[in-house]
């Protein structure tokens, strides 16, 4: 049944994702046609702040759903029932406090937007008030739909998101062909996050009727150690967006809303690339789970090993795609105006491979839940990441801040390391470090050599060159990674993993 309802949310979401992120593109590639760039630029900058102001979430989401993981599985209704009023009361005073901070925020906009913007300040204002109302309606409304989550019946959530953000993308198209309003844009997301989270809060409401409102104390949250939890976690949250979630606003400071509005093409893109792959391999959080806590140390390493030549193997194709295709991608579909320099591209291929081949590590870290025990090392990364691309994106522009998320990207994965193999798997650093060495010495090379192949051959720049040259790339880099790795042990478990999956999917559907 666990297996079944991993498979059912991953489908969901992946399939649902996909296609509210080709219609997100869509919407992006008529807003560059319609209206000025320098929308794009505040947007961009508007969703940073946004993301800063959610760090007053302090990572009560994850403690609550850890509590609620253990009360599901004992079918504890009154402490289901305590836990979800607690969660609603402390994003209540959440949601307080993110308004009065926004209010605050908004005197300082004239500080990041400088002189540069052609726009009505009374029209920025407007937006920005649109966008602080637009994240207190999740603190507000949304807190119930975690009960679904947690639940294992996230499919709920997904189903109500995806016809609601597809309304959504429809009505932006309107608001920006039809009447040129970044303001209706705006307030139609707005509108359908508000009427997204309202329904699924009324669906919580008829699946799990023992659910009622009732007074919480401080000694309900101190009794379940709410407080000491949301303390580890929230280093780590506010490390995290301090590293993520400045893009736009750095930019946007040392160089100006164009840029930021370009980037945001590019990131767009790049995030939906890389919440898809998420997404595929979410599934397989859970099972390292329990394997940790069920298998021998050398059982998990086995699988571990496994594990990290399939993330490497799938970053190292990302890493190429990104190097081949995505400057082709924009100049295609948004126009030249839109193109950064393609020292930017290169780096942020670099990250997604860097990123990717370490992906594993930072999987099994988390199944390890002393928070303090890397807390520095998410500290670090988001002091150098700011720290670097503030004093490199004046020398370098844009790819200055690549070289600093980079750089904040080598703590985190280094602090994961750490953790995964001194505390879970007792093995050498070293030799694990020295084994990916060997692993990025091979796919540059392979990266290197098909981008000679495709620069060979020349294509007139279209959308079918794009998909024939994906493909050769593709065929090639699978025959070069079966040649190389065949003969490691790690390539054969792979190759086994897979009949098994798709033999096990053949009997289910045999058996309908």
């Amino acid at each position: 049944m666990r297996i079944f309802n991993v498979l059912r949310n991953s489908s969901y979401s992946i399939l649902s994702f996909v296609f509210i992120s080709l219609l997100s593109i869509f919407v992006r590639k008529q807003f560059t046609e319609y209206l000025p760039i320098e929308l794009l630029g505040i947007e961009s900058l508007f969703t940073n702040v946004v993301s800063i102001l959610s760090l007053a979430e302090l990572g009560i989401s994850s403690v609550i759903n850890y509590s609620l993981y253990k009360a599901l599985a004992s079918n504890d209704k009154n402490e289901i029932n305590i836990i979800m009023n607690i969660y609603r009361y402390l994003y209540s005073c959440v949601g307080c406090f993110v308004l009065f901070i926004g209010v605050i925020l908004y005197f300082f906009l004239p500080l990041l937007l400088k002189n540069e913007v052609n726009i009505s300040w009374n029209y920025i204002r407007l937006v920005y008030f649109i966008q602080i109302f637009t994240i207190l309606s999740t603190y507000f409304i949304a807190y119930k739909r975690s009960l679904f989550s947690a639940d294992q019946k996230d499919y709920k959530c997904i189903k109500i998101d995806t016809i609601c953000k597809s309304l959504d993308n429809v009505v932006r198209i309107l608001a920006i062909i039809s009447f040129k309003s970044y303001v209706l844009y705006a307030l139609s997301s707005l509108f359908f996050n508000i009427l997204a989270n309202v329904i699924i809060s009324h669906n919580v409401d008829k699946n799990y009727k023992f659910i009622t409102k009732q007074k919480i104390t401080l000694d309900d949250i101190r009794s379940r150690n709410f407080f000491k939890d949301i303390k580890n976690i929230f280093v780590h949250k506010i490390a995290g967006i301090l590293y993520g979630g400045s893009d736009s606003i750095i930019v946007t400071f040392l160089l100006n809303l164009k840029i930021a509005g370009q980037m945001s093409n590019y990131l767009l893109i790049h995030n939906g690339v890389y919440s898809v792959l998420s997404k595929v391999f979410q599934g397989i959080i859970p099972s390292i789970g329990n394997l940790v806590y069920t298998e021998s140390k050398e059982k998990s390493f086995k699988v571990y090993k496994t594990l990290d030549l399939l993330y490497t193997l799938f970053g190292a194709y990302i890493c190429c795609m990104y190097i081949l295709f995505f400057q082709k991608f924009i100049l295609l579909f948004f126009g030249k105006e839109f193109l950064l320099p393609e020292s930017y591209v290169w780096l942020l291929a670099l990250n997604v491979f860097f990123a990717m081949q370490f992906e594993n590590a930072c999987n099994y870290r988390n199944t390890y839940a002393s928070f303090e025990k890397d807390r520095l090392y998410m500290v670090l990364s988001a002091i150098s990441k700011v720290v670097i691309a503030m004093l490199f994106i004046k020398e370098y522009g844009i790819a200055g801040l690549m070289i600093g998320t980079i750089a904040g990207l080598a703590f985190i994965i280094y602090g994961r390391i750490i953790i995964v193999f001194k505390y879970i798997l007792n093995q050498s650093i070293s030799k694990y470090l020295f084994r990916h060495l060997i692993y990025s010495a091979i796919i540059v090379a392979e990266i290197l050599i098909i981008r000679q192949v495709i620069t060979f051959v020349n294509m007139p720049l279209s959308y079918t060159s794009l998909i024939v040259e994906g493909i050769l790339a593709t065929v090639f880099m699978m025959l070069v990674n079966v040649i190389v790795f065949y003969k490691t042990e790690e390539f054969r478990e792979l190759l086994q993993y897979f009949y098994n999956v798709v033999h096990i999917v053949k009997q289910k559907l045999y058996c309908k």
